[in-house]
């Protein structure tokens, strides 16, 4: 099939991209790069574990590190050095107890394999957080039109998928391991059945977190009168990132909006524009997506369902249904809450151990993936896991707090995108999705608030 072909062609891109960027010591470039690759998730490949590209530009920044050294000082060193101190020593501790009390489940499935995997996904995190020090001040500036683009590109694509549905044309489908391929995405709502949007982002909720904090980033920019290119294509990539979004119909998008919009209007009086009016353009954007998905929601009889009624199914009601009826997070921390010895208490079963400590969580030779950050946390690090969590939050609502009174874009729009995306990794992912989103706001106000903002390009 074609598309597996250019699956392994645009990761071989990336790979290639990447090596030349760290022998030409393009840091900056690299970076830019990280971004392409969250949007082209799509494209990865299999060699001893899933490759995506993601994880191969953390390669790549760590072998700057490795090869170049550290290029200059910077205040943010003082708060990251503690939190990697205490990071390192939970994952640590978690191995430690991981190879000290092994789990008897999932026996087709090696466990040293997947503590070596998801070690190399914490840790890579890590190196997002100190790659700031290999770049110029003012880089993340330089970064923002990057990062905007990156991310409206997969909003295009996801509106082509969108598109694409509505008309009945095909699109790329979901690949998969070996040769397998799902068609399409669908899933139940308003009484129907409704195919998502995942555009190149390999899923539904990949697209959809990849979004959301770009969306409250944008906002942000757009109520100081940052804007990408111009006010109206601005506000139009505000309304098709609501749409695309809203089309992924992922229960963990929707709840993260929903709780993250309030928070972000929580600071926004301080803005130089007038909330109400902000308020007024997201209410007509939101509700032109609503008018836009509604028509999806046909139940078979022929009559709408409303709207809302759907949305609630979807969202708030679909994670109260599964939680009520044994979903799997439910089921693993209740196994660890009353199985656990107490240093799994204190340390976790260990990195990536919880399939071989709860059964259930296999099928054959393939993993059942947990979906909550906040459950994975516990399970992989345990009391110290909630220590990280508290603090992350910490750190991210004060760096939020400190740079909303300044008049630094950049720090405001990444600390709020830092904010969507740890509140989304308590819902989906782990706890490090938010790291590079806290690293671009962190350098971008202490290293960077004497400097003249200006993102009009």
């Amino acid at each position: 099939m074609i598309w597996f072909l250019l699956q392994k062609v645009g990761f071989f891109i990336f790979l290639f991209l990447t090596i030349y960027f760290v022998a030409r010591r393009k840091y900056e470039s690299l970076m830019a790069l990280s971004f392409w690759g969250a949007a082209f998730m799509t494209c990865y490949y299999y060699a001893f574990t899933i490759w995506y590209p993601g994880k191969v530009t953390a390669l790549g920044m760590l072998a700057c590190l490795a090869l170049y050294g550290r290029q200059r000082n910077s205040k943010v060193l003082k708060i990251i050095e503690p939190v990697s101190i205490l990071f390192l020593g939970a994952l640590v501790l978690s191995d430690v107890v991981g190879l000290m009390f092994p789990g008897e489940f999932a026996p087709r499935l090696n466990r040293y394999v997947r503590m070596v995997n998801n070690n190399y996904t914490y840790i890579s995190a890590l190196i997002t957080l100190y790659f700031g020090v290999m770049m110029k001040k003012g880089f993340v500036d330089r970064l923002v039109p990057s990062y905007c683009l990156a991310v409206e590109v997969a909003i295009a694509f996801g509106f082509i998928h969108y598109l694409c549905l509505k008309l009945g044309v095909s699109f790329m489908p979901i690949l998969r391991l070996e040769g397998v391929v799902n068609l399409e995405a669908a899933t139940e709502m308003g009484g129907t059945v409704v195919r998502r949007v995942y555009g190149v982002s390999g899923e539904p909720k990949n697209l959809g977190f990849l979004i959301c904090p770009y969306l409250f980033a944008s906002l942000v920019m757009y109520s100081r009168r940052s804007y990408r290119i111009n006010p109206r294509y601005h506000a139009a990539m505000l309304f098709l990132g609501c749409l695309v979004l809203f089309n992924t119909y992922s229960s963990a998008v929707y709840i993260c909006f929903a709780l993250v919009l309030p928070c972000v209007f929580s600071f926004l009086p301080i803005l130089k524009v007038s909330p109400k009016k902000i308020m007024l353009a997201l209410m007509v954007c939101l509700g032109g997506c609503a008018w836009l998905i509604n028509d999806a929601l046909t139940v078979p009889d022929g009559k709408k369902d409303g709207y809302l009624s759907a949305l609630y199914e979807r969202s708030f009601g679909r994670a109260q249904n599964e939680m009520e009826n044994d979903r799997q997070e439910a089921v693993v921390l209740g196994h660890y809450i009353k199985e656990t010895n107490p240093i799994q208490r204190i340390c976790g079963w260990g990195i990536a151990q919880y399939t071989f400590h709860v059964p259930g969580q296999s099928i054959g030779s393939a993993l059942i993936p947990l979906q909550s950050g906040f459950v994975l946390t516990i399970a992989d690090f345990g009391i110290f896991g909630l220590s990280l969590l508290v603090g992350l939050a910490c750190l991210i609502f004060s760096l939020l707090r400190k740079s909303a009174h300044t008049a630094n874009v950049s720090a405001l729009a990444f600390s709020t995108a830092a904010l969507c995306a740890f509140i989304g990794s308590l819902m989906y992912g782990n706890l490090t999705s938010c790291i590079p989103y806290l690293m671009l706001a962190l350098y971008s106000y202490y290293d960077e608030l004497e400097q003249p903002k200006n993102l009009h390009v």
